[in-house]
């Protein structure tokens, strides 16, 4: 008997607190609504920070800078975004969608992607503008898209570690490219500009005959002995030592890289 009247209790108070949660959510987006308007109407710049979750920058950029107009429960496709903010051509520019879940929706990500649409995803919060200035989740990288397949691209530098040679410890300086996504080409792969960059900033680099790799491909040389740093030692006793502060470096910015164009080539 117990036993029934808790679950009876249950099912009389089960509807209540979900009523509850939906009025408090719906007030939520209803003031939200007010808010972006009014900045819509008086044409003020809403600038939205957020950590990348493809390149892991912090960005920042004017959310407004496109936004002309909102649309409230905007659908686009098989998607239903709390509040669609539009362009002047009438397109959706970002859909906001508001939940106490951090973790995005992927199906949903995926297509919003494919369309061209900034999927924005954030939690009910007394701070209502601090909710949509700091969003838990934006897919959006604001790095330029790969000009061949449309994806997002990584920041690519050159690393000049002031290392020691493997084989006679004298000092020497090798040039290993980062290209993000776990990507850290060697000499072989640089571009004539990166090779230049290299040399210019102090690596000697030429053909070397690789007895592991059984070829002749550019390679980091000791300038003191001829020894070569193959690409396989690249970043286990070059790169990482230098990221753990054992070797000093510098970085120079050459670009970008694209991982998608690079797996499909």
């Amino acid at each position: 008997m117990q036993l029934l009247s808790c679950a009876n209790l249950f099912e009389n108070i089960f509807p209540y607190f979900v009523k509850n949660i939906l009025a408090v959510s719906l007030k939520f987006k209803n003031s939200l609504i007010a808010l972006l308007q009014s900045y819509i109407d008086e044409q003020k710049p809403l600038i939205m920070e957020w950590q990348c979750s493809f390149c892991q920058k912090n960005h920042a950029g004017n959310l407004f800078k496109k936004v002309i107009a909102l649309e409230n429960n905007k659908v686009s496709g098989e998607l239903k975004a709390d509040i669609g903010l539009m362009t002047v051509d009438g397109n959706l520019f970002a859909a906001i969608h508001i939940s106490k879940n951090k973790k995005p929706t992927e199906s949903a990500d995926i297509q919003y992607r494919k369309q061209g649409v900034i999927y924005i995803q954030i939690a009910p919060n007394e701070d209502h503008l601090a909710s949509i200035q700091k969003p838990f989740y934006v897919g959006a990288c604001l790095n330029p898209k790969c000009k061949t397949c449309g994806s997002f691209q990584y920041d690519k530098s050159l690393v000049i570690v002031q290392s020691k040679c493997w084989k006679c410890s004298g000092d020497m300086k090798v040039a290993v490219l980062d290209c993000g996504g776990g990507h850290y080409p060697g000499p072989d792969d640089f571009t004539e500009a990166e090779l230049n960059i290299a040399r210019q900033n102090g690596a000697v680099i030429q053909s070397n005959y690789s007895k592991t790799a059984h070829k002749s491909y550019l390679s980091n040389t000791c300038p003191n002995c001829q020894a070569m740093t193959g690409d396989h030692y690249l970043f286990t006793d070059h790169f990482t030592e230098a990221m753990y502060g054992y070797y000093k470096y510098e970085r120079i910015p050459v670009g970008y890289f694209c991982e998608n164009c690079y797996w499909n080539k």
